[in-house]
């Protein structure tokens, strides 16, 4: 029996696949056998997540959750189904070509903005437009999270397919509050009397965050239409599928 095994870094994301809100940590069997994990943030954290996804008998992975937007263009809630994922130094690993084109198809039949494009993985959040251009000449990704790398090294580990859904939060000319970076912990969780003292530290930032809470909740909405109106159809790769 085929099970798909997905990795999301937070609760939110994970809740649009779930329906319900697990906890970071949390790893829970889906209708059909699937498996979900919620990893928290960072490379380490997804890549043990995903270890336990194949002990547990995932056959397959992908990595879902949100990410940031590097290339112009890119709007709040875009999906990126990319066709490859690379690293900081520029390796390069492929998503399943058949697998990925299903997904691409469906969302654009359910009206779904999507970009197929490369998605980098940065080892901290990118926080301003000039870093985004950057790394975004440098590597020529669309967008960039802090994990997919990490699950499709683990895929080519255990030779089983993956892909990576992402929902772009910011955008490219949007940057991310000092505020948020400061009060959110090492696994992703926002301690709310940090982003409180912060704010009125630099009242300032009120309009930026205004807009990344908006550009979080176009995210979680695009991943939860993707994943209701799918069903198991996002979680099956081809039978012909390869990693």
């Amino acid at each position: 029996m085929t099970a798909v095994g997905i990795c999301a870094a937070l609760p939110q994301e994970a809740r649009a696949v779930a329906g319900l809100t697990p906890r970071i940590g949390d790893q829970r069997r889906l209708p059909g056998g699937h498996l979900l994990a919620v990893a928290g943030m960072g490379a380490a954290r997804a890549r043990m997540a995903g270890m336990r996804l194949l002990d547990a008998g995932a056959t397959s992975l992908i990595s879902w959750g949100t990410a940031g937007a590097l290339a112009p263009g890119l709007d709040s809630g875009t999906l990126v189904i990319p066709d490859r994922v690379v690293d900081s130094v520029g390796q390069v690993f492929i998503t399943d070509a058949a697998w990925r084109d299903r997904m691409l198809r469906h969302a654009d039949d359910r009206l779904l903005q999507t970009s197929p494009g490369i998605l980098a993985q940065a080892s901290e959040v990118i926080r301003t437009p000039g870093e985004k251009w950057h790394l975004h000449q440098r590597l020529g990704a669309v967008a960039v999270d802090m994990e997919s790398v990490s699950i499709a090294q683990l895929a080519r580990e255990a030779e089983v397919p993956f892909v990576v859904v992402r929902a772009v939060t910011d955008t490219a000319c949007m940057s991310i509050p000092g505020s948020v970076t400061h009060a959110t912990d090492a696994v992703g969780r926002i301690h709310l009397l940090r982003l409180l003292s912060g704010v009125l530290h630099n009242p300032a930032e009120v309009i930026a965050l205004v807009r990344l809470a908006k550009g979080f909740r176009a995210a979680t909405a695009a991943l939860a239409t993707f994943a209701g109106s799918a069903g198991n159809f996002f979680l099956s790769p081809c039978p012909a599928a390869s990693a």
